[in-house]
């Protein structure tokens, strides 16, 4: 392992030195156009260069690389670099399989996670939401009901008082009619609490949510670079 370390080094000071007295090459610059949805890419140069951006110089020859891009599969290409010249490479990903098959499970997921969480969440508070209107509405109800009770108790007025026994009379029914239904929805959203609970745990332990990894395939890679400064060495060791 030293041995390996120590060639590293070696290989590391004498890009170094021939940058630094002079080396010198005829460069170019490649433009990459990679046709793919999420805008990232990751371009493989004659296995050791690893270029993440649109734009690179480049010493003149001739290139094998390959690109890869999240849910895409790795494309190989060639290009040739001249000397002072922009040359644009076009390279159209296609999707991967195994990044379609995953798009279809996770659709699969999530319409399982709505019908079985979101669903029966939702119900329970709109249910709770219901029940506190109707408990607001029978409190409304009740206060008038109880000042029609006062004014009745006050009043001689017999045409009045057959008004207010009417009115009370139709007041009182709409508060049972309103408590009744808050107790109902409020029976109902203790039971959707429960329902919820027991179907999310349900669920969860009945459905693994799939996963795809994003890590590059070049991500162990040397990455070696040339510019008309000089160039780069990155080891990972």
């Amino acid at each position: 392992m030293k041995l390996v370390n120590n060639l590293y080094v070696v290989i590391f000071l004498c890009f170094t030195l021939f940058s630094t007295f002079g080396f010198n090459q005829d460069n170019g610059v490649v433009k990459f156009q990679i046709d793919n949805d999420n805008g990232y890419f990751e371009v493989l140069v004659n296995d050791t260069l690893l270029i993440k951006k649109y734009a690179e110089t480049l010493p003149v020859g001739k290139y094998k690389a390959q690109v890869w891009s999240y849910g895409y599969d790795v494309s190989d290409f060639e290009f040739e670099v001249e000397n002072g010249m922009v040359t644009e490479t076009y390279v159209k990903l296609n999707r991967s399989t195994p990044y379609i098959a995953y798009q279809q499970s996770y659709k699969n997921y999530r319409n399982k996670f709505h019908k079985f969480v979101t669903l029966p969440v939702t119900s329970t508070l709109t249910l709770g939401l219901a029940s506190g209107f109707l408990m607001l509405k029978a409190y409304d109800i009740q206060k008038t009901v109880k000042l029609d009770i006062e004014a009745y108790d006050i009043t001689s007025n017999s045409e009045e008082i057959d008004e207010l026994k009417i009115r009370v009379a139709e007041n009182n029914r709409k508060y049972n009619g309103l408590r009744t239904g808050f107790y109902i929805t409020t029976g109902c959203t203790v039971l959707g609490i429960a329902t919820s609970i027991y179907t999310g745990i349900k669920f969860k332990r009945n459905n693994e949510e799939p996963t795809y990894s994003k890590q590059s395939p070049f991500l162990n890679r040397v990455g070696l670079g040339f510019s008309a400064e000089g160039c780069t060495l990155t080891l990972k060791l």
